[in-house]
């Protein structure tokens, strides 16, 4: 296997929390005084950091809309599962390289998906919103080669791969100087793209081909 680190990003890239992540922002909406029509006519680019998705929304009290985001999306991430093929996924690369997580969303929030999705273990470090600067900024990157570095693995930018669904994906992975594979089974669509990614990934199972062959 060429690659020594894997990077994953989080929703939509390991786990389908679309449903999950809109029923949250419906009912915030409501709380804020906005209505379902006017949810509907605003784009929602999951991926983004949520104070910028709140801004999109024209929200003007980005932090009450934050805390009443987090307190209806804890209603719902009982409804997050896995991609299909991600758990058969994660265990191959279980012990043949190390797998960290760089997302936009905070550290808990990362925790409860991962666990209710039953992969948390599988991952030694997560990179977070609340513990940096967001993607597509190279700060969670730092911050994995860092944690890497304090166990005495010095991973250069050669040996990492980006796995992630969205155009910030894609453009932090520029930004860190590392390959890209796009997951074409998660929320955004090739033609989205204005980075070309080093690998398109029609399936989790295509990744397992890249790294270990047919």
């Amino acid at each position: 296997m060429n690659y020594k680190l894997i990077i994953f990003d989080l929703d939509g890239t390991l786990v389908d929390s679309k449903g999950s992540i809109m029923a949250a922002m419906g009912d915030m909406a409501l709380e804020m005084g906005l209505t379902k029509d006017d949810l509907a006519q605003r784009p929602i680019h999951i991926g983004l950091p949520m104070s910028d998705i709140l801004r999109e929304l024209g929200i003007q009290d980005i932090e009450a809309a934050r805390a009443a985001y987090r307190r209806h999306y804890h209603k719902y991430t009982h409804m997050e599962l896995a991609f299909p093929g991600v758990p058969e996924l994660l265990e191959q690369l279980r012990g043949k390289a190390p797998l960290s997580i760089a997302t936009n969303k905070a550290y808990e929030g990362s925790l409860r998906t991962l666990g209710n999705a039953g992969i948390r273990d599988y991952f030694d470090f997560i990179a977070s919103l609340d513990q940096g600067i967001p993607k597509p900024d190279p700060d969670a990157f730092i911050r994995i080669r860092a944690h890497y570095r304090g166990q005495g693995k010095n991973f250069s930018p050669e040996d990492c791969l980006m796995v992630g669904d969205s155009p910030i994906d894609l453009e932090f992975a520029r930004r860190c100087g590392i390959d890209s594979a796009f997951a074409q089974w998660g929320f955004h669509d090739a033609q989205d793209l204005s980075l070309k990614p080093n690998y398109i990934l029609a399936s989790p199972a295509d990744l397992t081909r890249l790294l270990f062959g047919p």
